[in-house]
């Protein structure tokens, strides 16, 4: 009953969200491809003005003694990508760069420098802090908003968004090689690709190409939380992950399953459809206020661990903190740009052409020419760690047998309870 009326409201957007989408795209293309538009012109001029040098952030040398630089790199006509770029302390000669991917598709680079690995965190109650455990100290940091329209990045048409893993991926070859150009003391440096969620998924298609394609390929890759197996054998499986750690009964493990195979069908012929009721079934977007079928079986408002029931405090404090206009500015980031305030759009053009692709044979490339660090969360109600493991075990790639036959071996800290 809760998947039919899901289906329902898929159907209904499909009719008509999606033609309204593209009578927008082709009124917006029309105005930005017309050179004599006023409109357009001021367009140009604005997008043109954001790729000026790049920023001096004072922010980062003020609460925490490290030098940062921000700006904005055109990837493309009315494509820009925003970057911050911290750098290692100067006890660190030559030091390797890490090209930090995070997730959504969409979230900015700031959330992970915020929330996650950065020299200065932001707690629930809103308070900056120094965080002791950084990459910053060892490696200079260049967290990147992609793809396009993601976290503070700027496009000027929605034509520009990517539909497919191959747009995000040539959107982030341009990125990089145009930093190369900015940045030309970086082309010596050893470069690491670090990749999260959805930003493992790119990192590991943008790693293949550049082994390609680039002078300076990775030395290495890491993948977290990856969103790397094809959703049949991951999230469209979840159900029994879900019911074996309480999170569902019996009866709502059988409905997930009967949504989850229905989904998988609906994808065979129809992506589109697809995404949106995966959307419905899984992620709690909330469409005209209707919960998602997993927040209404497990009562959960939020995705991504089984630890969290609710989205935890610290990521309103970061969402509101890096949307002030003061910040902003002192990132030279115009007020008008919203953050993430394209995610959904993002979400919707991209989900269809790629969230049911597989990459395989790119993971597999990748596994068998680059070193390689895949790092998966116990407790993601996502992409299931026991699932990742199923599909890894598949895979064939020059150190596969070797893994096949290697000893599981824990890690623990000894000052700390549990792994």
């Amino acid at each position: 009953q809760v998947f039919g009326h899901a289906l329902q409201i898929g159907i209904v957007m499909k009719r008509i969200l999606l033609p309204w989408l593209i009578l927008t795209f082709k009124a917006t293309d029309a105005l930005s491809n017309d050179a004599s538009s006023e409109k357009a012109q001021k367009l140009k001029l604005f997008m043109d003005s954001l790729t000026r040098a790049p920023k001096e952030v004072e922010f980062f040398k003020t609460k925490a003694g490290v030098e940062a630089t921000s700006g904005y790199i055109m990837v493309k006509p009315l494509s820009c990508f925003f970057y911050l770029l911290v750098k290692a302390p100067k006890s660190v000669p030559n030091a390797p760069l890490i090209l930090w991917l995070n997730g959504g598709p969409g979230k900015s680079g700031l959330y992970g420098q915020f929330l996650e690995n950065g020299p200065i965190g932001i707690d629930a109650e809103g308070r900056l802090y120094n965080r002791s455990s950084t990459f910053q100290k060892f490696a200079d940091v260049l967290y990147v908003d992609f793809p396009a329209g993601g976290g503070l990045s700027v496009i000027g048409s929605p034509s520009v968004l990517s539909t497919s893993l191959k747009d995000v991926t040539d959107d982030l070859m341009s990125f990089i090689k145009k930093f190369y150009e900015l940045f030309k003391d970086y082309r010596s440096r050893n470069l690491y690709l670090v990749g999260e969620s959805y930003g493992a998924r790119a990192a590991v298609t943008l790693a293949e190409r550049m082994r390609n394609e680039c002078a300076n390929p990775p030395r290495g890759i890491v993948l977290c939380a990856g969103f790397l197996t094809p959703l049949k054998d991951s999230i469209l499986k979840s159900e029994t992950f879900l019911y074996q750690l309480g999170l569902v009964d019996e009866r709502g493990r059988a409905i997930l399953a009967t949504a989850f195979q229905n989904i998988s069908l609906v994808a065979q012929k129809n992506t589109t459809l697809a995404a949106f009721l995966l959307g419905l079934t899984v992620f709690n977007f909330k469409i005209n206020g209707t919960k998602s079928l997993f927040a209404q079986l497990t009562g959960y408002d939020d995705q991504g661990s089984i630890l969290h029931t609710t989205k935890p405090a610290e990521v309103d404090q970061y969402m509101q903190f890096v949307n002030n206009t003061d910040f902003k500015d002192g990132l030279g980031v115009p007020p008008t740009v919203n953050l993430e305030g394209y995610r959904m759009a993002i979400q919707f053009a991209l989900a269809p052409g790629d969230y049911f692709v597989n990459i395989t044979a790119s993971l597999q490339n990748v596994l068998s020419s680059e070193n390689v660090l895949i790092v998966n969360g116990q407790m993601d109600d996502i992409f299931p760690p026991v699932r990742f493991d199923e599909y890894f075990r598949t895979l064939t790639w020059n150190g596969s047998a070797e893994f096949a036959g290697a000893n599981r071996m824990p890690w623990s800290i000894a000052t700390k309870y549990g792994l």
